[in-house]
C-alpha cells in the first residue's frame, strides 16, 4: 500500500512539477524580457501576445574580452560579445515555405510555424524559437548565387551560418563555401554555387526549429551557426578534432530548451534580451567562447559532463517527444527512487522475518 501510494504521488508530481518549475523558476525571469515583436510591439506568437517589458543589459558568468566595445562591429554586425562576433542568419527578405502559409518572407515569420526544413519523415517542423531576431538593423551577408532549377533566388547568409555541402559529413561554415562547391536544396535536389558576393541587408533572422534544420531560397541550412573559429565542421576539444559536428554538438546543447518550451511554457522562448538574443542561445555562446579558451583537460572535462547531461535529455527527447520527455525524464526517476526505496524495505523485512525464525 505504501508503495502504491507514493507511485500515485510520483505521477501527480510528475505533471504538477511542470507549473511549479514555471512558477519559481522561469516566469519572474522571463517576465522581465523583450518578447519577440512586431510592428505594434506585441510578441509576435499566434497565441500569446503578452507584453513582458524592457530589460536591463545581459550580464554573464564569463568574462569579457579587453576589446569589447559594443556596438556595431566592422562588417555591420550586431555587436562584438565576449571578443567574438554574434552572428545574425538571414535578413528579413529570405523566403521560408510555411505550413498554410505558402511561401513568406523571413520577417513575417512567428513562433508556432511549421516550416519545411528538408526533413523527410516529418517536413513541417515547429519554429519554438528565435535564436536572433532583430527587425531594425543591417548586416553584411553573403550572397550565394547557383545554378539549379530548384532555387530561383541567391542565398544571402551570415558567415558563421552552417550549410550543407554535399561533399562533407555534416553541414560547414557559409565562409568556408566556395565557388564550384555543391549544395543540398529542396526537393532531394542539388545546386552548384556560381558566385559569391558580400551585400548588407536589413534584418537578422535566426529561427530555430525542433529538427536543426531550414530551408532558405530553396536551399537547406541548417538552424545553428559555427562557434568556434577552429573549425568550419567538426567539434573540437583540447586540440582533437571529434567525431561530432558542431550542429549536431549546438542541437544537443538546445535539448533543454526544446524540452523545456515544447513540453511545459514557451515563454523562455519568446524572451530575448535587448540585443535581440535568445538567453539560453547567448549564455551558450557565451559558454562555448569561454570553454575554447581554457586548457585541453578543462575543456574535456567540461565535454564530458555537458555530453553526459545533454545526451540524457536529447534520449528522451527522441523517445517520448519534446512535449512529453521532460515529464517522463521526472516520473523516470522518481519512479527509480520509489524501486530502490521499495527493494531496500524488501530486503529489511527479509533480514527481520529471517533473524526472528533463527530466535
Amino acid at each position: 500500500m505504501k508503495f502504491a501510494i507514493s507511485s500515485v504521488a510520483v505521477v501527480a508530481v510528475s505533471f504538477l512539477s511542470r507549473d511549479i518549475i514555471v512558477s519559481v523558476l522561469f516566469l519572474p525571469f522571463a517576465e522581465a524580457t523583450t518578447g519577440v515583436r512586431n510592428e505594434n510591439g506585441a510578441i509576435r506568437h499566434r497565441k500569446l501576445n503578452h507584453d513582458y517589458g524592457t530589460l536591463s543589459p545581459t550580464l554573464s558568468p564569463f568574462p569579457m574580452s579587453d576589446d569589447y566595445e559594443g556596438g556595431d562591429d566592422d562588417n555591420g554586425g550586431s555587436g562584438d560579445y565576449y571578443g567574438k562576433k554574434v552572428s545574425a542568419c538571414f535578413p528579413e527578405m529570405a523566403t521560408i515555405e510555411v505550413l498554410n502559409k505558402g511561401t513568406i518572407y523571413m520577417k513575417d515569420l512567428e513562433l508556432g510555424d511549421h516550416v519545411v526544413t528538408g526533413n523527410l519523415k516529418n517536413p513541417y517542423q515547429l519554429v519554438y524559437s528565435f535564436g536572433h531576431f532583430e527587425a531594425e538593423e543591417s548586416m553584411e551577408y553573403y550572397q550565394i548565387s547557383t545554378t539549379g532549377n530548384s532555387v530561383q533566388r541567391p542565398l544571402m547568409i551570415s558567415k558563421e551560418h552552417l550549410l550543407y555541402v554535399q561533399s562533407k559529413a555534416g553541414p560547414v561554415r557559409a565562409d568556408s563555401v566556395r565557388v564550384g562547391d555543391v549544395l543540398r536544396a529542396k526537393h532531394q535536389t542539388s545546386v552548384t554555387v556560381t558566385n559569391i558576393d558580400k551585400v548588407m541587408k536589413k534584418g537578422m533572422y535566426a529561427p530555430l526549429t525542433a529538427d536543426g534544420a531550414i530551408i532558405v531560397n530553396g536551399i537547406i541550412a541548417s538552424a545553428y551557426i559555427g562557434i568556434s573559429e577552429k573549425s568550419d565542421e567538426f567539434v573540437e576539444v583540447g586540440g582533437v578534432v571529434l567525431p561530432l559536428t558542431q550542429a549536431d554538438g549546438i542541437h544537443l546543447w538546445l535539448s533543454p530548451l526544446r524540452l523545456f518550451c515544447m513540453g511545459v511554457n514557451s515563454k523562455p522562448c519568446e524572451s530575448l534580451n535587448e540585443n535581440g538574443i535568445n538567453h539560453f542561445v547567448q549564455f551558450g555562446m557565451d559558454f562555448g567562447n569561454w570553454v575554447e579558451q581554457q586548457c585541453g583537460l578543462v575543456q574535456s572535462v567540461i565535454f564530458i559532463m555537458a555530453l553526459s547531461v545533454t545526451s540524457l535529455l536529447y534520449c528522451a527527447e527522441y523517445l517520448f517527444g519534446a512535449s512529453y520527455g521532460l515529464m517522463m525524464i521526472v516520473f523516470g526517476t522518481g519512479f527509480l527512487a520509489l524501486l530502490r526505496n521499495g527493494m531496500r524495505d524488501i530486503r529489511l523485512r527479509v533480514t527481520r522475518e529471517t533473524k526472528d525464525k533463527v530466535e
